[in-house]
Parts: C-alpha cells; structure tokens; sequence
C-alpha cells in the first residue's frame, strides 16, 4: 500500500481522490503485486493464448493450452469494459467456447480449446483487432464513474468500478509494451502537474490524450563503449549498418548506435529501442571474442515529426521489498541454517539451502533479466521438487511445495503494508472512547491484525481515513477478513490460484529461454514475482526451522509448512473441503452461524513478524 502524502484533495472529488490512488499503487514500483495492475489482461491473455497453439500436440500444448483459456475466459468474463455493445458478441463467444463445461482439464483432448482450435484462432484474432480502440472505451467509462455522486448506498460498487476500470487503463498499457515506470510518470507529470491551473477535468483529457496517443517515429541514440569494435570500424569507413542499427566511432574506444523505431513516445521508444540493440550486442560480440561490449544507460531520444530530443535513462528492474535484519534477527537467522553435528563438512543443514542462496546472489548480480529469472527458478526449483514428487511435470512438483509459504505471506505482507502506510501518513494514535485507546506506533503484523479484528477498533481506524480514499478502501476490505476467517480462507484460497497460474506462466517463460532461447514480454514483472516466491519460501524455511530444530533439509521443511497450512485454512474455512461447486453454499452457511477460528492464522503469522 503506497500512500501520496503530498497529494492534495482539496479541489477532488472523492472519486477523483479515490481514483488517483488507485492509479498511484497500480502503476508504483514498490506496491504490492496486489495493488499493482493485473498481470493478465485481455490483450496481452488474448496474444498469449494464441501463441500457444505454437506447440501444437507437443511440450504438453494441449494442457497449457487448457490453463490458459480457463483464466483468459474468467478475465474477459468479468471485464466491464467488454460488456460494451462492441465486444459483446465475440466476448459471449469466447466465454462459451472457454468455459469449465467444454474444457474440463483431466481430459484435454476432448476440450474445446484443442478440438475446435481453428475456431478459437479465428475469434482470437478477431477479439485482438476489436480491441484496437480498448483503451478509448475504458476511459470513457471511468469518466462515467468518475462523475456519479457518491452516497452510502452505491459507494462500495462506484469504487469498485473505477477500481476494475483503472486496472483495465493500466493493464492495457503494459500490455501495449508501456512501462511501468512511465505509467508512473503519468502521475507525477500529468495528474499531479499544474493543479493550480488545470482543474482534474483538463488533466484527465491529457491523461486519456497521452494514454491512447497514435505512435509515430523516433530516432533513438545509444553510447556503446568498445576499444576493439571501435578500432574495426576504422577500416570500414567509421560506420556500419546491423539490423536497424549505424553503428558509429565517436572517438577512441566509444561509438554510437542509431536506429528508428515506432512509439506511442519517448521512453517506450527507448525501451523498445534498447531490446533490440541487445540483439545486436548479442551478434556482434561473438566477434569480439572476450572483449567487453557495453551499453551506457543514458539515451537520447528524438521525435521525427517535431524534430525535439530528449536524454533518458534505461530504467532499472522492479525492485522487491528489503528484508532488514536487526542483530538479533541476524543471529536468529544464522543459528536456524546452520548446522549442529560436528560431523557435517557444510555449514548449513543440507547443501541445498547454500546453493539456494548462490543462485538468489548470483540472480540479483546478474545483468540481464533472461539469468535472472533462470537463476530464480533453479534455486526455486532446487529447494522444492523433490517435496512432492507424485505432482506431474517440474512446475506442479515446484507449484505444490511453494504455495503454501506465498499464500500465508500474501496475509503478512498486506498487514505489513498496512503498518508501513500509518505511519507514513502520520497517524498512529487512536481515541475510540474515553475507555478505549490504542496505538500504531511500532505495531507489528499481530497487532494490525488485532486491531483490524476488532470491529470497534476497526471502524474507528477505517473513519479518520476519509482524506485517503482509496487506503480507507483497502483497509475496510481486509478488515473483512479479519473479522471473519471464513472470508479470510476464501481470500487465500482466491490468492494461491492467481499464484497457482502466475507460476505455471514463470516456467513457460523460463523454458523458452532455456530451450528455445525465445524473447519473452512482460519478463520485468514475472521476475519480480519470482524473486518475491524464492525469498517467500527462503523465509519461511528459515522460520520454521527455528523453531523447529529437528527439520534439517528444505524438503522436511516444506512438507511441514504444507500441513501446518493446509490445517490453517480449514480451520479458517471449513468450506474448503468441498469441491468447487458446493463451496460457496457451505461458506454462507458458516458466515450466518458467525462462524470464526483464527487461532492457526496467528500462530504462522508470528513467524512472519520482522
């Protein structure tokens, strides 16, 4: 949760505030991945489904394929910018061809997806080229939402549409190649520029004009310094053409690298003008053979049609939070790994754990996203395949043994979030009544928790956010879930098959550039999420091992964690024992019988506390 104090709402409507928030957390590179923007988007799902019958009956395309549609049909079928008159009709068809009726995945060959896969291309192609015009209509309605008058009766469904409506802006953009960090700049530069001046109207119609802006050419110009390309090209009059690529001597050792290409603007031109110039540096450096090719990060971008330059920087990757020990962690942590028989050569309880930890070095060292990812998922992959080893394929044996960590820190980091947030904005301190009192300041997760719990307290809390709507939202919502541990297992549940999905779609990327040595999209965030699960279930072995000092290996550790969660959300939950379809009848009953049993919940919960 990611709070703009130097936002002001004084000339806001409460939807405008609201919406601002959202815009802020979504597009933030230190928010949650559940604040930030879905990953999948019914573009960017669309594309990735129709790639998919590029494996054809190979590389288990069929059951991926399955995957896939299953979440793709769940994406569109909720969409609200979809509903619209234009997509009805192809949405409703997918929808129906998609659905868990005529794709049930334990019999692949007779779903829909593979056996009218002809049909399903054509509609995908279709469904793509309709939604050329997905932004414009997002917009309008957002500005739609952003004009109802707020009163207590249609509050929730009003934020939740600009919520919805907001993550389909920013979706679409990411999937149109626009990076997060420029999605950023719309606030900073847009929505929060000139506010004595321009009223939030005239600002939103340069949002929407900068968001759905036609692309047009920019030349991109990089510094690559290199002493021997740099003397080759002395002998081919000081410049050659690779690819879109001159390549240019500027003096000695240092040379330029020019090349066009087509952008909605500067910085995304830059983005996609830096990919390809990797390509380039790919090639050419064969030929230089140990010699260093480096790309400076500033760039210079220049627009064709206004002839005006600009210098940026190549941003750098999305970072994770900083896990920070205080000497007393840090020795907690370092009796928990090591090791207690003399007899044993490694210092660690099983060797898996220290080449757990190399990989994580050597995967946030590395320079390029593609060695990142790798070596996030074999440090992954290393700690938990063997755990489970009955669950088919290397990512179902990986899924099994790591969920459990990643859906109990999904709870601990949104209490954490929460913290941070309070004291960010100054306020800690709180005076329900004249017999009741209490504060923030210097709360761990327990005591958010607590007090979140507390209806009394909890409401009070959620009342003196007022000037932070869209913090007031998030936090009402999670205190329902605290208040009730039948919505809370429901939570977590909703949570690990997002991960569940996320996951499958980590190993996907990872085996194309392993095996086909395939460019991926979008591997800025799937990094990042990958490196939140390693670290995820780095931590929680750790902590369970202290205080457990029988476990000595990650696989020991794992199948406890396992169990220990399992128990946690049936007695958050009992409903989850049901199939799928006779859940949510069994859940209304236990929510009318108040029914409640977080006591596990807190237990785990205190192993997550720093």
């Amino acid at each position: 949760m990611r709070i703009d104090k130097a936002l002001s709402t004084d000339d806001l409507t409460i939807n405008q505030a609201f919406f601002k928030g959202c815009w802020f957390n979504m597009s933030h590179e230190m928010s949650l991945d559940s604040d930030r923007a879905s990953f999948v988007h019914p573009i960017n799902g669309a594309h990735e489904l129709l790639s998919l019958y590029d494996f054809g009956d190979n590389f288990g395309g069929p059951s991926k394929r399955v995957t896939v549609s299953l979440e793709f049909q769940e994406v569109i079928k909720t969409d609200l910018v979809l509903k619209g008159s234009k997509y009805a009709l192809i949405t409703e068809k997918l929808v129906s061809l998609l659905s868990i009726e005529k794709n049930n995945p334990s019999n692949t060959e007779q779903c829909a997806i593979n056996k009218q896969s002809d049909l399903v291309i054509i509609l995908l192609k279709e469904f793509i080229y309709l939604t050329e015009t997905y932004l414009e209509d997002a917009f309008s309605l957002l500005e739609a939402q952003l004009s109802v008058e707020i009163n207590d009766d249609n509050k929730n469904s009003v934020f939740t549409d600009i919520l919805s409506l907001t993550n389909s802006i920013v979706g679409g953009l990411i999937s149109s190649g626009v990076g997060l960090n420029e999605i950023s700049s719309f606030y900073r530069h847009i929505l929060c520029l000139n506010m004595e001046d321009n009223t939030f109207s005239q600002r939103y119609e340069h949002l929407k004009a900068a968001a759905t802006k036609v692309p047009e050419d920019f030349e991109i110009t990089f510094q690559v310094e290199s002493t021997d390309l740099a003397s080759i090209l002395n002998n081919i009059d000081d410049s050659f053409t690779f690819g879109l690529f001159t390549l240019s001597k500027k003096a000695e050792g240092l040379l330029t690298a020019k090349c066009i290409v087509r952008a909605q603007s500067y910085t995304t031109a830059g983005t996609k003008a830096y990919e390809l110039l990797g390509e380039v540096i790919d090639a050419v450096s064969y030929t230089q053979a140990k010699s260093s090719i480096i790309v400076r990060k500033k760039y210079v971008a220049k627009s064709i049609q206004s002839q005006r330059g600009k210098t940026f920087t190549i941003h750098r990757a999305i970072p994770n939070p900083v896990y920070r020990f205080n000497e007393d962690s840090f020795r907690h942590f370092c009796e928990s790994i090591q090791s207690t028989s003399q007899q044993e050569i490694s210092s660690f309880k099983h060797n898996k754990i220290a080449a757990a930890f190399r990989l994580l070095r050597i995967g946030t060292g590395a320079l390029s996203l593609e060695a990142k990812l790798t070596s996030y998922w074999t440090a992954l992959e290393s700690l938990t395949r063997d755990v489970f080893p009955s669950h088919n394929g290397d990512d179902g044996k990986v899924i099994a043994a790591a969920i459990p960590s990643i859906s109990i820190n999904y709870v601990s980091k949104r209490l954490k979030s929460f913290v941070y947030a309070f004291n960010h904005i100054g306020l800690t301190e709180f005076q329900v009544d004249e017999d009741t009192a209490f504060s923030l300041q210097g709360a761990d997760i327990i005591d958010m928790y607590k007090a979140l719990r507390d209806t009394n307290k909890a409401n009070h809390i959620i009342a003196k956010l007022v000037d932070y709507p869209f913090f007031q939202f998030k936090v009402h919502s999670f205190s329902q879930c605290c208040q009730s541990s039948v919505k809370m297992g429901a939570r977590i549940e909703s949570h690990e098959q997002k991960v569940k999905l996320q996951l499958h779609r980590i190993y996907r990327a990872r085996n194309a550039i392993a095996h086909d040595a395939g460019k991926v999209d979008n591997l800025e965030l799937l990094c990042s999420n990958l490196e939140h699960y390693l670290t995820s279930n780095l931590n929680s072995m750790i902590g369970l091992m202290s205080i457990k000092p029988t476990l000595e290996s990650p696989k020991e550790c794992f199948i406890q964690y396992a169990d220990m969660v399992r128990d946690i959300k049936l007695s958050l939950n009992p409903a989850l024992k049901k199939k799928a379809d006779k859940r949510a009848g069994e859940e209304q009953k236990l929510l009318n019988e108040n029914y409640h049993n977080d006591e596990k919940l807190l237990v785990l919960l205190n192993l997550n506390k720093t």
